[in-house]
């Protein structure tokens, strides 16, 4: 089964910034809905992962002091 799963701080934010509701995103991020807003919010939820693993990228650089 596909779902993108991500922290409830994350969806909180999507909430917010898309205007939603906890049942909305869920059901975006467990593809059971295939709308417009679904594919967005589902594309927010990368963008948020996606900059979350490059701060923990950015710890795994070396600090040139």
């Amino acid at each position: 089964m596909k779902e993108i799963i991500i922290p409830n701080e994350f969806k909180n934010k999507i909430i917010k910034e898309f205007k939603s509701n906890r049942p909305s995103v869920r059901s975006a991020l467990k593809f059971f809905t295939n709308s417009e807003a679904a594919k967005r919010i589902r594309q927010r939820a990368k963008e948020l992962l996606e900059e979350e693993l490059k701060k923990i990228n950015d710890f795994d650089e070396p600090q040139n002091i």
